[in-house]
């Protein structure tokens, strides 16, 4: 030990404690320790005070003047005999140093007075057993430039008010409380003091209120550097006050967007990689202490808004995408930004709210960007005041016509109708279209049983031109077959959703499809029921491409549909059922399938252990199973009925884990089982109690998914 740079001491009481620093202190050559870690667990109690004061004050007397770095976790030893023991310590960790064990306040300030050279400080959740009187000597830090601050009460935010800390540069500050927070940046004279020389800020904080975020600009009229990472959940209201409500002596905003780790703030320099630098400049008098309007903010300020505020809405969520229409009409300069922002218009969004002009103006902006197009048609029922299907018609017609010009462009297309009466006026418009770029397409039609008759007349012709280029296809409750398979050639990944009775889809139209799609890779069947008749008149097609199918919740038709099918190249399986049933059918119908997948993933919800039996057992050729999103659930427990012999937690785990662990035995292939997480299964602990079973396991070829 006469080399040791770094020592760790770690022990559960404040005895052991004694008899390590004994035990170190005969090997020990204190004068090449440069980081000392002591740390007391669980948290001692007050009457350990004196042991740890005894032994320790004296063995470490050769070590204390060579150190650097100093952490005390859930203890504090004092070194008073010796004014100059921590002279030439620069980082000092202090944590958990709050109940039965505190510091008395004048034992701190006995050792922050001795630690003059102090540049980093670290104080997690420190306290001290008494109260700070103003007229004692308040030690200064002149050196202290970076402070790591957390705190759960005002205990912890007073006793940094006492400390003098005039170059302070850098806070990262973790606070959980709105009074917390307004007692660090509002409610103390001397933090404010404090604060003002502060250009670097990161910040972890749980507020409720924008007030806040605003609260902490204000006391910070130097900052130039602010990191809000840390607050993912609020990340759109802190961006929004950083850029509404910021001091006007702000003269630039370096501005993190990403939710990233924080480096190591004691050991690590401060190495960051700004993602958004906006330069700011202030147009308003410092002396009437304002802030600065909304149309002063640059340019590049309020397109970042725009995409943070559209950011988290794209997607099918159509009463949000009417959003970039809204900042349009807001008014002159926002419309000017908005159509010169080109970002805003990679989604276009086409029904009967949107005004025409509003139309043109995103037409003009999309450039050669690739777009995503969606198309609602709504029925009269939801037009305001008293309209006419041909009023609906005469509308869109005059959309589409706008946006001609670039449907070359299209990428994604998604046509939600509620009637197959509304798009039949669509067929001269959208059939001789060409769309090279098209890939994906995304059908829903909501119809009732006296149109299903009907449907499958209406969509083809809407896509002649468009299906020979796709590549994705969903069905979501509409299904046709054009008769010439060229139009299906191209498909790599095709999605049949929520087709339950009375939409059940036959097995020989399903043949028909699939026969048509000799390059189809990715099948997914979600929500799905089957139909005996018409028997099939064709044998079940060949899919020489198809690696992975993706199932949930079908009835025993469609499994004895999948069973039929001839996959030469499948290899993954992505099961997921909220019933028991689907496990058993499954197994019962499609043992091969089963037996061919090397990966597969089961998902859901399963109250019968024999159901998930069934199935693992047939994949006995598998290379690994996943069943981290899996969650056992006790329906008796969950119903309030009376408990049986085995429905206990402890009895539920050990069935559950030799199925597991069985499975893996005879599995001569096996590589590894992930099981459920911590988090997957907590997510859903408040809603299902004790029902929900969590594995642990320790055989080599478990892996937990956390």
């Amino acid at each position: 030990m006469s080399r040791c740079h770094r020592l760790l001491l770690e022990a559960e009481s404040g005895e052991t404690t004694g008899v390590l620093i004994d035990y170190v202190n005969d090997y020990l050559d204190g004068r090449s320790v440069v980081v000392l870690n002591l740390l007391i667990q669980p948290y001692p109690l007050p009457t350990q005070r004196s042991i740890l004061f005894a032994n320790a004050q004296i063995p470490f007397g050769g070590v204390l003047p060579s150190l650097r770095s100093v952490s005390l976790e859930n203890m504090f030893v004092l070194w008073s005999h010796r004014s100059n023991i921590f002279s030439s310590l620069t980082h000092v960790r202090l944590e958990n140093l709050y109940g039965d064990f505190l510091p008395t306040c004048g034992e701190l300030f006995g050792f922050f007075k001795s630690t003059r050279q102090l540049t980093h400080l670290h104080m997690l959740n420190v306290e001290c057993s008494n109260t700070y009187d103003a007229c004692e000597d308040t030690p200064v830090l002149p050196q202290l430039t970076h402070l790591y601050f957390s705190a759960t009460n005002s205990a912890a935010v007073a006793l940094l008010a006492s400390l003098k800390i005039p170059a302070l540069q850098t806070i990262l500050v973790e606070l959980y409380d709105d009074d917390i927070v307004d007692e660090f940046f509002v409610d103390s004279p001397a933090l404010l003091n404090m604060l003002c020389s502060v250009t670097t800020a990161i910040f972890t904080i749980m507020a409720d209120h924008i007030l806040t975020f605003i609260n902490i600009f204000r006391a910070l009229p130097n900052v130039v550097n602010i990191d809000a990472r840390g607050n993912p959940g609020l990340m759109v209201s802190a961006f929004h006050a950083i850029l509404l409500h910021s001091p006007v002596s702000l003269t630039k905003i370096e501005l993190y967007i990403c939710d990233d780790v924080l480096p190591d703030f004691m050991l690590q320099p401060m190495v960051a990689k700004y993602q958004v630098t906006i330069p700011y400049q202030s147009y308003v008098d410092k002396k009437e202490d304002k802030f600065m309007h909304i149309n002063a903010m640059p340019y590049e300020m309020l397109c970042e808004m725009f995409d943070i505020h559209l950011e988290d809405v794209r997607g099918d969520a159509i009463h949000i995408t009417l959003r970039r229409y809204t900042i349009l009409g807001v008014c002159r300069l926002w419309r000017t930004i908005g159509s010169t922002h080109c970002k805003m218009w990679k989604e276009i969004h086409i029904d009967n709210r949107i005004p025409l002009d509003m139309v043109r103006t995103a037409m003009q902006l999309v450039n050669a960007t690739p777009l995503s197009i969606e198309i609602i048609l709504p029925g009269a029922v939801h037009w305001p005041g008293n309209v006419t299907q041909q009023h609906i018609e005469n509308h869109i017609l005059d959309v589409l016509q706008i946006f001609g010009p670039v449907w070359s462009r299209c990428r994604r297309l998604l046509i939600v109708t509620e009637s197959h009466a509304n798009t039949w006026f669509l067929i001269p418009r959208l059939e001789p279209l060409s769309v090279p770029l098209l890939e994906f397409v995304r059908l829903e039609l909501e119809v009732d049983e006296v149109e299903l008759e009907t449907q499958s007349q209406v969509f083809p012709p809407l896509f002649r031109g468009i299906l020979p280029y796709l590549r994705s296809l969903t069905f979501g409750t509409t299904f046709f077959i054009w008769p010439d398979p060229s139009f299906y050639c191209n498909l790599r990944h095709v999605s049949f959703t929520h087709f339950w009775t009375p939409l059940a889809i036959s097995r020989q139209d399903v043949y028909t499809f699939l026969a048509a799609t000799p390059r189809l890779e990715y099948l997914e069947l979600y929500n799905i029921s089957g139909s005996r008749w018409p028997p099939p008149t064709s044998p079940a097609p060949t899919l020489l491409h198809l690696t992975h199918l993706k199932i949930k919740n079908f009835d025993e038709n469609i499994a004895i549909l999948l069973s039929t099918l001839s996959l030469p190249k499948f290899h993954t399986l992505l099961f997921e059922a909220t019933n028991d049933r689907y496990f058993n059918g499954f197994s019962r119908y499609c043992p091969v399938l089963l037996s061919r997948a090397m990966s597969v993933s089961i998902s859901g919800l399963v109250s019968s252990l024999q159901g998930l039996d069934r199935l693992l057992s047939c994949t006995y050729n598998a290379l690994r199973i996943d069943l981290r999103e899996l969650l056992w659930i006790n329906l008796r427990l969950l119903t309030g009925d009376e408990p049986e012999p085995g429905d206990d937690l402890d009895s539920m785990g050990d069935a559950l884990f030799e199925i597991i662990a069985r499975h893996g035995r005879l599995c001569p292939n096996l590589t590894s089982i992930v099981l459920p997480s911590e988090d997957t299964v907590n997510a859903l602990l408040h809603e299902l109690g004790d029902a929900t079973l969590r594995v642990n396991a320790n055989q080599p070829w478990f892996h937990d998914a956390a």
